[in-house]
C-alpha cells in the first residue's frame, strides 16, 4: 500500500469532521419529514460535494493548500437541514452543478468529453439551478476573454453544448400543460 500524501490525510480528516457533524445533526434533530434513506443519501452527497470543492479549487489555483482550505470552509455549506421532502433534490442539484463545473475544468484532458454533457442535461431536468449554470458559463467565458486566455475547442464545445441543452429544456414548453 502506497503512502497517502499528507494533504490527502488532511482531506480525510476534514471529511471525517464533516461526517461527524452530519451524524450529530441526525441524532440531535433527525429527519423531520423525509425518509431516512433519502436523508443518508443526501448527507453522502454532501461529503462528495466537499471533495468536489477540494478538486475544483486545486484545478483553479493549482494549490493543494488552497484546496484544503476551501474544503475546510465548505464543511458547513451543505450542512443545511431542509427538513422537508426535497432535501435530496436540492443536494443532488448542488452536486450536479459543481460536477458540471469540474467537468468544464477537466475537459481539456478528456478524450470523450461529450459524455460530460449528460450532467448538465440531468441537472436541467432536476432543478432551476441549471439556469444559474448558464449564467456561470457565460461569466466564465467573459472572464477568460478579459484575461486574454485562449479556450481549447473542447472547452468551447462543452460550454456551447451545455448552455444549449439547458436552454432547450427551459425554452420548450411542458407537453403536459395545456395552453
Amino acid at each position: 500500500m502506497s503512502k497517502l500524501r499528507k494533504d490527502h490525510m488532511y482531506l480525510i480528516g476534514i471529511l471525517a469532521v464533516a461526517a461527524l457533524l452530519r451524524v450529530y445533526q441526525f441524532v440531535k434533530f433527525g429527519p423531520l419529514s423525509i425518509d431516512v434513506d433519502e436523508y443518508v443519501i443526501s448527507k453522502v452527497l454532501d461529503l462528495i460535494i466537499i471533495g468536489l470543492v477540494f478538486g475544483l479549487t486545486i484545478k483553479v489555483t493549482k494549490s493543494r493548500t488552497a484546496g484544503l482550505f476551501a474544503a475546510a470552509l465548505s464543511v458547513g455549506i451543505p450542512l443545511y437541514n431542509w427538513t422537508i421532502a426535497f432535501e435530496l433534490y436540492h443536494t443532488l442539484a448542488l452536486f450536479l452543478y459543481l460536477l458540471t463545473i469540474y467537468i468544464l475544468m477537466s475537459v481539456k484532458d478528456m478524450e470523450d468529453w461529450w459524455f460530460g454533457l449528460f450532467v448538465p442535461l440531468i441537472l436541467s431536468f432536476i432543478h432551476i439551478y441549471s439556469l444559474f449554470l448558464v449564467a456561470a458559463l457565460i461569466l466564465f467565458v467573459i472572464l477568460v476573454k478579459l484575461e486574454k486566455i485562449e479556450f481549447s475547442k473542447k472547452e468551447l464545445y462543452f460550454i456551447g453544448a451545455a448552455t444549449g441543452i439547458i436552454a432547450l429544456v427551459f425554452i420548450f414548453p411542458n407537453p403536459s400543460k395545456k395552453i
